[in-house]
């Protein structure tokens, strides 16, 4: 990553933190498009943006953030899918792999893969709400527009 340029406030510990799970994230996807050239499979995976979003938010770019954003939502409709997916599906139906073992599914290890999914949702929840919150969104020079219909409600609209 870089350093911070002059005049800048540095980057809260939380968007670090983000940052580095956007870049790491991304460079595992990398990994694993190179672990595929010279075999019959094409992987195009779009992760790999997690290199430049995890790059972007250190930077406060707007545009990094909105992808990161976009990436966020997407997690945050499909781990529920896939949680509710794993729980009604017949457990002879579900193929469960650890470390290259397969893994009976059993109605423990469906809860717990379950309950790890939603783990994961709550954790992309959390990323989400960071990113969104007021000190993150002025770092990245977005402003909060009050609208004049807001004020009478005390509900602020906002920008992005």
């Amino acid at each position: 990553m870089s350093a911070e340029p002059s005049g800048r406030q540095p980057p809260p510990l939380s968007l670090i933190i983000i940052s580095q799970l956007f870049f790491a994230s991304g460079l595992w996807s990398l990994l694993d498009m190179i672990n595929t050239i010279g075999t019959q499979v094409t992987l195009l995976n779009f992760g790999v943006l997690g290199l430049f979003i995890g790059v972007g938010l250190l930077r406060y770019n707007q545009q990094a953030r909105k992808g990161a954003l976009v990436f966020l939502w997407l997690g945050m409709i499909l781990f529920p899918l896939l949680a509710l997916m794993t729980m009604v599906t017949d457990p002879a139906n579900l193929h469960f792999w650890w470390y290259g073992k397969r893994v009976e599914p059993t109605q423990n290890v469906r809860l717990i893969v379950s309950g790890l999914v939603m783990l994961c949702f709550g954790f992309t929840y959390w990323m989400y709400r960071v990113l969104r919150g007021p000190k993150v969104r002025s770092l990245f020079g977005i402003v909060v527009v009050r609208h004049p219909e807001a004020a009478a409600t005390e509900h602020p609209g906002e920008r992005y």
